[in-house]
Parts: structure tokens; sequence; C-alpha cells
């Protein structure tokens, strides 16, 4: 059950890469960024089971002068499964601290996740819980709570020529021990509970990334992602390693006028996990897991004063996806979906911005030997205040 515990770093380390001047020479303000989220995913076999949810995102940012910003970051959600399984509860509470060095070029930061959110799932949340920390649909909370975290990185910009600049960063997440799920189960006619403390292991992040500015209008982004993952315990016990993953970016941006467009190509790999067999973790049978091939593009239709008319596309395949929930291994997930949508940037009123977005995607998914059709939809509206 491994969710998004580190927030922000993979988006922090691009903005020392490329640093706009015209974001970069602003006074940094306070802000409050608010927002409701809507996701939906129907799947077509059977009795068309419907899984969604509805979450609150709050941000809270502040400057400690020009070069430390700090953030508070929590999500309230309900989630709903057919059969009337549903999770109403708030997210861990992240507060996260970022330092800028005032030439641009070193960047620290920090986070620490407050274990405020849900823990203890009884069985039916336990059961949707496994659904929507699937990382194919991109819930907005994957997992409601995961305990005590906290975690702390750096990343370094070094010039190459007048038009590239290469980053390197690193991070390290450390997790605490929680109770994440309270299941009842019936042995011999006694009913027991399965309530023992839970801790994933550890994660260590190596990134590197290159910055090209091909001309005036145009840039291309290269970056490259190694992620280690310690071993999973359940009480005194090893019971599960992730195997380490690779991931590999490209990026392609291209202004003109008002207007620009930006494709983003994202790719995953992941080695062999590591099982509890017997008495002692093993390496599972079989090839290593495979890849996760991802596509996000936006393209600026129209533009406005602070904001405009943006149009969306979105495509992900993965192949062969070992689905680990707690600390149970499940069958392969297989899936493809791929869809488009708009969005649309405005002032509301002076200091205060608002967005809106709707995509819907089309697909289909294989679990457990069984295919079946998939139809999606994210939709959301956020308002920004300057402080």
């Amino acid at each position: 059950m491994r969710g998004k515990a580190w927030i922000g770093f993979a988006a922090l380390l691009p903005c020392i890469l490329s640093a706009q001047p015209d974001v970069s020479s602003r006074e940094p303000v306070a802000s409050l960024t608010t927002s409701c989220s809507v996701q939906m995913w129907r799947m077509e076999a059977g009795d068309h089971r419907v899984v969604n949810q509805v979450s609150f995102p709050v941000l809270l940012t502040a400057p400690v002068g020009r070069d430390i910003r700090l953030a508070i970051q929590h999500t309230p959600a309900m989630s709903r499964w057919y059969g009337g399984y549903k999770i109403n509860g708030t997210s861990d509470t992240w507060i996260q601290g970022s330092y800028l060095h005032p030439n641009k070029t070193l960047l620290l930061n920090f986070g620490l996740g407050v274990p405020t959110g849900k823990t203890r799932l009884n069985n039916e949340e336990f059961e949707l819980g496994q659904i929507i920390s699937q990382n194919f649909f991109r819930f907005s909370l994957p997992v409601y709570g995961q305990g005590l975290c906290g975690r702390a990185g750096a990343a370094g910009a070094f010039p190459l020529g007048e038009k590239a600049v290469l980053g390197v960063g690193g991070q390290y997440l450390m997790r605490g021990r929680y109770n994440p799920v309270e299941y009842r189960y019936e042995f011999d006619g006694i009913v027991k509970t399965a309530d023992e403390a839970y801790e994933p292991g550890d994660e260590a992040t190596a990134q590197i990334g290159l910055d090209v500015r091909l001309d005036d209008h145009f840039k291309l982004m290269a970056d490259a992602e190694y992620t280690f993952y310690q071993k999973d315990m359940l009480g005194d016990k090893e019971i599960f390693q992730a195997g380490a993953k690779t991931t590999i970016g490209i990026g392609l941006y291209r202004e003109f006028d008002r207007q620009y467009w930006m494709a983003l190509f994202t790719a995953r790999f992941n080695d062999k996990i590591q099982t509890l067999q017997g008495l002692k973790l093993e390496e599972a049978p079989g090839k290593p897991q495979g890849s996760q091939l991802e596509m996000n593009a936006v393209y600026k239709v129209i533009a406005f004063r602070e904001g405009g008319l943006f149009l969306l596309a979105d495509a992900r395949y993965y192949s062969r996806q070992t689905v680990k929930v707690l600390y149970v291994t499940r069958s392969d997930l297989d899936g493809f979906a791929a869809g488009a949508g708009f969005g649309v940037q405005f002032t509301l009123w002076e200091n205060a911005l608002g967005d809106m977005r709707i995509k819907f995607l089309g697909g289909n998914l294989e679990s457990n030997g069984n295919r079946s059709g998939l139809f999606g939809m994210d939709a959301g509206f956020g308002v920004k205040l300057l402080l």
C-alpha cells in the first residue's frame, strides 16, 4: 500500500533546471490553493462496477524571506465502490520546506508526514483500498494514512554552455510503523482480528536531468531516476521487498506568441519483487515486472490575462504489473487507457485565480485473468488566493 509519500521533489528539480526569468524575478508571496476533484472509473465487465473518489486538496505556501518556502498540504476525500463500500477520511498532513540558493544552483528540501490520515481500515474499507491504491487509476488520494514519514533531499544545477543545464539530485524517504488495517475474519468458528503493525521499507532515490534550449522558443527536457526500496516489515518479520524502479522521462516544450504546447513521455521499469516464501524472502518466480508507459500533453489554445484555454491529452499503458496490497501479492495487472479533455485558467478577482478541467478516458484492464472495458472521468475546480 505504498502511496505518494514524497510530494513535490520531482517537480522541484525542474525549477532549478529551467528557472524561468519571469517567475524567479517576482517577489515571493504566500498563497492558499483549494480545489475539488471528482474522479470516476467504470469497469464494463460483469455488473458495471464503478469506483469513484471526491477529494478536496488544500495547499498553503508561505515564503520565509526570498530563499526559503514552507508548504502544508492536506486532503480530505470520500471514496465509493459498488456494493456500498466506502472510505470517508483525510490524508496525512505534509509539512514541507525548500531552500533555493540565491544563485539558483542549489536546492535543499525536507518534509514531514504527520499521521493524521485514516488507518485501521475495516474489511470493506480494506477491499476498496486495494482498488484506489493502484497507480493505473491515478486517484488524487490513493492511500489515506501511512504513519509518520520524513524525507530530505538536495538538487544542484550546473550550466553546460549558454543553452543547457544539467541537474543532479537525491532524496531519502523514511517511513514509520502504523496499523493500516483492522481486518476481521472467522477461523474454526471463532471471529479473530488482524491488527499488526506494518512498516513499509525506506526509499532512496537518485535523479539526473538535462534541460536544453534548442532555440528561442523550443526546449528539450530529459531526466532519469532510480529508486531503491528497503524491506517491508509486518510485526518483526520481513514480508516483502519491492524491486528497484528506473524512470526515464522526455519532455518537449514549444512556445509561440502567447501560446505554447508541452508533451511529457515517461517510462518506468521495475526489477523483480521479493516475497515471503516459507521462512524467508525469496525472489518471486517468473519475469520481472513489465513497463509503465505514460504520455501527457497540454496545448494552450487561447491566451488571456492570467490564464487561457487548454487542450489536454493523456495516455497510459501498464504491462504486467504485480499488484501488491499491504503485504498481499495479487495477480498481474495489465491495462491501457487514453483520452482527452480541456482546462481553463482565469482571474476571479484581484489576487484570486481559478481553474477548471475535465478529461474523459477509455480503455481496457486485465486483472486476475479477466479483461474488462474501462471508462474514466477526471474533473475538478480550484481556486488560488495570493495572500
